[in-house]
């Protein structure tokens, strides 16, 4: 038997164990929860136009320095492309960006989540839009001030090199760059839009992580 790793498997029960227990042990009178906002089906709702606040919240919010959330929707906005969010504790939504496919102002289609960078604005990735392939967009990387102030940094172009679809939402490291993954592996790419990769498959694709986004560990790298 592999004991070392036998430890380590016991270890990890133990603490997801004892975590559990400790949720159990919080009293009724403490958990309370309370609906904030409830998003529409402007589509689904057969109304004349989508909801510019979106529907179908994807990915989790981020508090920003202001005290508010900041979230994504995957559907209604512009042409049901997806939203960019704010949302005060009291539930007072206020929509930021409205996703604009592969063409118009605010290029992209499902964003994928927002990330506060250190210059306190939100960077963020789409799945689809961007670059016009014909059909729906190989995806963007875009920054959002909190104002609403919108740039695409980036419209993937499809392929092996180019990349396509980005699926999680960005992480920033110590050393400023926001990383992430598309089809073709792990990229970086900093506040301004200087894109590169680190972790490409010569010829095949790399699987990207699945779900959540990449960790940063204590030591920055």
């Amino acid at each position: 038997m592999n004991f070392p790793a036998f430890i380590r498997r016991f270890q990890a029960f133990a603490l997801c164990f004892a975590a559990c227990l400790r949720l159990l042990m919080i009293p009724a009178s403490a958990q309370v929860y309370e609906k904030m906002f409830s998003f529409t089906d402007a589509r689904a709702a057969e109304a004349a136009v989508p909801s510019s606040t979106g529907s179908y919240p994807d990915g989790e919010l981020v508090l920003g320095n202001d005290g508010n959330f900041y979230g994504t929707t995957i559907d209604n906005g512009f042409v049901n492309y997806g939203t960019v969010f704010r949302v005060t504790p009291a539930g007072v939504i206020t929509t930021l960006a409205q996703f604009t496919g592969v063409t118009g102002a605010k290029k992209g289609n499902r964003p994928i989540g927002v990330t506060f960078g250190s210059d306190g604005n939100l960077y963020g990735t789409t799945y689809s839009g961007g670059q016009d392939d014909g059909m729906s967009g190989y995806g963007t990387i875009f920054r959002l001030t909190p104002s609403g102030a919108f740039t695409t940094l980036l419209s993937f172009s499809g392929g092996p090199i180019g990349g396509y679809q980005p699926d999680i939402p960005l992480t920033q490291g110590d050393d400023g760059f926001l990383y992430g993954s598309a089809s073709n592996g792990l990229f970086r790419i900093t506040p301004s839009g200087a894109y590169s990769e680190f972790s490409q498959g010569v010829g095949s694709f790399i699987p990207p992580p699945i779900g959540g986004r990449l960790i940063k560990p204590k030591n920055g790298s």
